[in-house]
C-alpha cells in the first residue's frame, strides 16, 4: 500500500509553488466539469516523482496519525501490489488535518472508518473508491461547505439521506454501489451539475427532488436493471444536456418526461421499453447522440430534428422503415436491424454509416460524398453496390455472398474486407493506398489486379480462392509487408520466387509471414527436420557477414480427428540466453489439405545473437475447448526447416548452411 502526502512546507521553495500551482490548477479546472482527468493527470503527476520524499511506503509511516497537521492539504491512498495486505485507518487521524483539500483512497484493501465528520471542512475533492460504510451520517451541524466533487464508486453504501451538509457540490458520483436502493434526497445541493449512479444494480427508486436540480447537466443511470419509474417532475430539468437509461429493461420510459428536456444533446435509451417515446424525438431541439440500440419495439425511426449528428439503432430486431434523416448526421448505425430492407436518401455530412447483419437489406441508396466507413457485414441479400464515395477508406463486405461485381475503388481506399463474396469473380483496379486487402474464401474468384503499385499494402489475405490462377506483383512490396496468406490458392507455386525476395536487399528487417497451398519445403531450404523439434548451430565462418534473420518453413498436415475446430500452432524458439514463441493462427480448412508456412524473423527480434549460436525449435499445437486453450498431442507440424540470412560488406545476400545437431 502506497500514501501520498502534500504538505505545505518543503524543503525547496520552487518545488513548494509548483505544487501549490498544480493543485490550484486541479480545483480550477474540478469547478470546469473536467474532475475526472484533473484527478488522473493529477495522480500522473504525483507517481511522476514530483512528490519526491513525500512517497512514503505505509510500512515507513506508521500510525497515520502521526502526520495530523495543518500543514497536510494532499493525500492519495493506493493499493499495494501485495494484494491482501490491508491497511486499516480511522478517520480520526483526519482531524487536526484542517487544510486537507483533497484526499483520494483507492483501491480494495484500503480500509478506512470511523464517522464522516472527521474529514476537513476545507475539503474540495473527496474520491473514495469501494468505501466500506453502510452510510453516511452527518451531524445536522456538520457542513462541508467548500466540497465541489465527491465520488464513492464500488461503495457499500445503502443509505445516503440527503446532500444538505454539501451545498457547494457539483459532482455525485455513486457508480456500481450495489447495495444501493434508493437515490438520497437532493434538496440542499442545487448546485449538482454531474449526478451518476452507473450500474447500481438494486436501485429501485429515484427522489423526487431530482426534479429541483436546475443547473444539473450530466444524470446516468445506466445498468440500473431494477429500475421501474422515474419521477415526472424531471422534465422540468430544462439545463439537462446528458442523460443515460440505458440497459434498465424495468424502466417503463414516460413520454411526457423526454419531450420536455428541451436543452437535451445526448440520449441514452437502449434496452428500455420506449414506447411512446420515440415519436416524440423531433421535438428535441438540441438533441444531437441518440442510442436506442437493443429497442425492440421500435419498428419506425420518425424524421429526427435537423441538430441530430450520430444515431445508434444496432439490433432493433423489429426496425422496418427509417424516414428521413437529419441533414447533419455524421455517424448512423444499423447493426442488426434483421428486418430492415431499403434505407432513405442519406444526408451529404455522412461519414460512417455500419449496416452488419441487416440480412435482408435489397439495396442502398446513392453514397454520400463525404462518406469515409462502409460496412456491410452479413448483408446476404445485396448484389450490387452503388458508386463508391471519392473519400471513402474503409469497406467491409464479409458474408455478402450474393455479390457478383464490384464497382471501381476510389483512390482514398485503404481497407477492404471481403471474406465469403463467394459469386465474385473480379476486382476492380486497386487503389495505391490499399494497405489492408481480405479476400479470404472468395471461391468464384479469378483474377485480381496487379499488385506492383500498392505501395502500402501490408496484409494480402487470398486465402480459400480456389479459382485463383494468377497473382501479379506481389513481391514488389513484399519489404513492407507483414502478413500474407495464400493457403488454398492451389495453382500458383510461390516457393523460388519468395527464394528471389528474400535474397533482394529492398526485403529490409521487417518480418513477415505467408500461408501457401505446399506440403514440401523447397531445396533451398537445407536444415530439415520431419515433425520432432529442430535444433541446429549457427554457422561459426559467418564471423564477417551481417546477420540478416532466419527463415522458417513450417508443412502444417490437417488434423481431421478434431472436426469443426480452429488450431494454432506455435513455433518455440530457444536459444542460450532466452525463448521465444512465434504464432499463427489458422481455421478448420486445414483438414482437408496440407499447407506451408513461410516465417521471416528478421534479427532484431532476437537478443544477442551469437556466431556459433546453437537453436531449438519446437512445434506446438493448441485449439479452443470451451474458450480454454487445449494442447494437442497430435501436432500439426509434419515438417518444420531452417536456413539463416547473411549479407556481406558489399550488401549482397546470401545463404549460409546450418548444422543440424541431433535433438534432445
Amino acid at each position: 500500500m502506497e500514501a501520498f502526502i502534500f504538505s505545505s512546507t518543503s524543503r525547496s521553495e520552487a518545488w513548494r509553488m509548483e505544487v501549490e500551482n498544480r493543485k490550484k490548477k486541479i480545483i480550477k479546472e474540478i469547478k470546469r466539469e473536467k474532475e475526472e482527468e484533473c484527478i488522473l493527470s493529477f495522480g500522473r503527476v504525483i507517481n511522476g516523482g514530483l512528490a519526491g520524499d513525500w512517497k512514503l511506503r505505509i510500512e515507513e509511516m506508521g500510525d497515520l496519525q502521526k502526520w495530523g497537521t495543518k500543514k497536510i492539504e494532499v493525500i492519495i491512498f493506493k493499493d499495494s501490489p501485495l494484494k491482501n495486505m490491508v491497511g486499516k485507518y480511522s478517520t480520526e487521524a483526519f482531524k487536526e488535518m484542517e487544510n486537507l483539500i483533497f484526499l483520494e483512497i483507492s483501491g480494495e484493501y484500503v480500509y478506512l472508518d470511523g464517522k464522516f465528520e472527521h474529514l476537513s471542512k476545507e475539503l474540495r475533492c473527496l474520491k473514495w473508491d469501494h468505501c466500506p460504510l453502510k452510510s453516511i451520517n452527518i451531524p445536522s451541524s456538520c457542513s462541508f461547505e467548500k466540497l465541489v466533487n465527491l465520488e464513492m464508486e464500488h461503495s457499500n453504501i445503502k443509505e445516503f439521506p440527503t446532500l444538505k451538509h454539501f451545498p457547494c457540490l457539483e459532482v455525485l458520483n455513486l457508480d456500481y454501489s450495489d447495495y444501493l436502493t434508493r437515490t438520497l434526497n437532493f434538496s440542499g445541493a442545487q448546485n449538482l451539475r454531474k449526478l451518476s449512479f452507473l450500474r447500481c444494480c438494486n436501485l429501485k427508486k429515484v427522489h423526487s427532488s431530482i426534479g429541483e436540480l436546475k443547473k444539473l447537466i450530466h444524470l446516468s443511470f445506466h445498468g440500473c436493471e431494477k429500475l421501474e419509474k422515474l419521477p415526472n417532475n424531471l422534465r422540468h430539468l430544462n439545463a439537462l444536456q446528458f442523460l443515460d437509461v440505458s440497459y434498465a429493461p424495468k424502466l417503463k420510459a414516460l413520454p411526457e418526461i423526454f419531450a420536455n428536456l428541451t436543452s437535451i444533446q445526448t440520449l441514452s435509451l437502449g434496452r428500455t421499453n420506449t414506447y411512446g417515446v420515440v415519436s416524440n424525438l423531433s421535438r428535441l431541439s438540441k438533441l444531437q447522440i441518440i442510442h436506442l440500440n437493443f429497442c425492440k419495439n421500435i419498428e419506425v425511426l420518425p424524421k429526427l430534428h435537423h441538430t441530430v449528428e450520430k444515431v445508434y439503432l444496432d439490433h432493433c430486431h423489429s426496425l422496418k422503415m427509417v424516414q428521413e434523416l437529419p441533414p447533419r448526421l455524421r455517424d448512423f448505425s444499423l447493426n442488426a436491424c434483421q428486418n430492415l430492407e431499403i434505407l432513405p436518401e442519406l444526408p451529404p455530412n455522412l461519414s460512417r454509416i455500419i449496416l452488419n447483419g441487416c440480412r435482408n437489406l435489397k439495396m442502398l441508396p446513392k453514397l454520400p460524398p463525404r462518406l469515409e466507413i462502409l460496412s456491410l457485414h452479413g448483408c446476404g441479400f445485396l448484389q450490387i453496390l452503388p458508386q463508391l464515395p471519392p473519400n471513402l477508406r474503409d469497406i467491409r463486405l464479409n458474408g455478402c455472398s450474393n455479390l457478383k461485381m464490384l464497382p471501381q475503388f476510389p483512390p482514398s481506399l485503404e481497407r477492404i474486407w471481403l471474406e465469403g463474396s463467394k459469386n465474385l469473380k473480379i476486382f476492380p483496379e486497386l487503389p495505391q493506398k490499399i494497405g489492408t486487402l481480405i479476400a479470404k474464401n472468395c471461391e468464384s474468384l479469378e483474377k485480381v489486379s496487379n499488385f506492383s503499385n500498392c505501395t502500402e499494402l501490408r496484409v494480402l489475405d487470398l486465402s480459400g480462392c480456389k479459382k485463383l490462377k494468377e497473382i501479379q506483383g506481389w513481391e514488389n512490396n513484399l519489404h513492407i509487408k507483414s502478413s500474407m496468406r495464400l493457403g488454398g490458392v492451389p495453382h500458383i507455386d510461390f516457393s523460388e520466387s519468395f527464394k528471389e525476395v528474400l535474397l533482394d536487399s529492398r526485403l529490409g528487417y521487417v518480418g513477415f509471414e505467408c500461408s501457401l497451398t505446399c506440403n514440401e519445403i523447397p531445396s533451398w531450404i537445407r536444415c530439415k527436420e520431419e515433425g520432432a523439434p529442430l535444433s541446429f548451430q549457427l554457422p561459426t565462418e559467418a564471423k564477417t557477414l551481417e546477420f540478416v534473420g532466419l527463415i522458417f518453413w513450417v508443412v502444417v498436415k490437417p488434423l481431421a480427428i478434431f472436426p469443426g475446430l480452429s488450431f494454432d500452432y506455435f513455433v518455440s524458439i530457444e536459444t542460450s540466453a532466452y525463448e521465444m514463441n512465434k504464432q499463427l493462427s489458422f481455421n478448420v480448412q486445414l483438414e482437408v489439405e496440407e499447407i506451408s508456412i513461410l516465417h521471416f524473423i528478421p534479427r532484431y527480434r532476437f537478443e544477442d545473437i551469437k556466431v556459433g549460436e546453437v537453436i531449438k525449435v519446437t512445434p506446438i499445437t493448441t485449439t479452443s475447448i470451451e474458450g480454454f486453450p487445449t494442447l494437442i498431442e497430435d501436432c500439426m507440424v509434419k515438417k518444420i526447416g531452417a536456413e539463416p540470412l547473411y549479407t556481406d560488406t558489399y550488401g549482397v545476400r546470401q545463404f549460409v548452411p546450418l548444422m543440424k545437431l541431433r535433438s534432445q
